[in-house]
């Protein structure tokens, strides 16, 4: 129902366009205008009044994308091990529980930012994802940031940054969504599971060392 109401708005919009159009066209053929550059300016100006931030998101989307997107593994499982070999083993061992679809892990404020709950991997590694609306300047690029980090100190051992476009739900956000948003800055589904499953990967190694830590104790 809302995509019939979004479509109903651009052909009226378009109608109101085309006749907005030629009557500027009729003016300047009357007034011996050049009717081809009045009839343009009019042409930009309805586009823009609707579509002004469309091809220029599109372009910082595309730029932050190839530039900033991506995974990065700062510090692998096996060298957190080894570089905190002297802390007690039961401390190492997970969290986390069984649920109906998955992995659950326990959730806790951390203790230099009383303000944030993350999803605790054990007593000193945590999950967390961050979220940036509108990261540049004034058109619609949000950022999404899936990492795990040393709860002690917040320095990052595995991030995952991805992009998207799109407003929120506020003035006509749900209408230009419908040519705005964009989900993440993967060519393909297959990629961003692919960088799913290797975050995941991620926390899994740190699971299973810290049982394996634990069991030698």
């Amino acid at each position: 129902m809302e995509l019939i109401a979004i479509l109903f708005f651009l052909g009226i919009y378009l109608l109101i366009s085309i006749g907005i159009v030629k009557a500027v066209m009729a003016w300047a053929a009357q007034h011996q205008r050049r009717v081809w550059l009045w009839s343009g300016f009019a042409t930009f100006i309805m586009y823009n009044l609707v579509f002004w931030d469309l091809i220029p998101t599109k372009i910082a989307y595309k730029y932050y994308c190839d530039t900033q997107a991506g995974y990065t593994v700062f510090k692998s499982p096996t060298q957190w091990f080894q570089e905190n070999s002297n802390l007690p083993a039961a401390s190492l061992k997970s969290s986390r529980k069984k649920n109906g679809i998955g992995w659950s892990y326990e959730n806790r404020i951390l203790a230099k930012k009383p303000w944030k709950k993350v999803s605790q991997i054990n007593e000193f590694i945590y999950e967390d994802i961050e979220f940036m609306q509108h990261i540049c300047c004034f058109l619609p690029i949000n950022k999404r940031s899936y990492y795990v980090a040393d709860a002690r100190n917040d320095e990052k051992l595995f991030e995952y940054v991805t992009f998207w476009t799109g407003y929120d739900n506020l003035e006509l956000g749900n209408l230009k969504n419908y040519w705005m948003i964009n989900g993440g800055c993967m060519e393909s589904v297959n990629n961003e599971d692919m960088v799913s499953f290797k975050f995941y990967e991620f926390i899994n190694e740190i699971v299973k060392l810290g049982e394996n830590n634990h069991d030698k104790q």
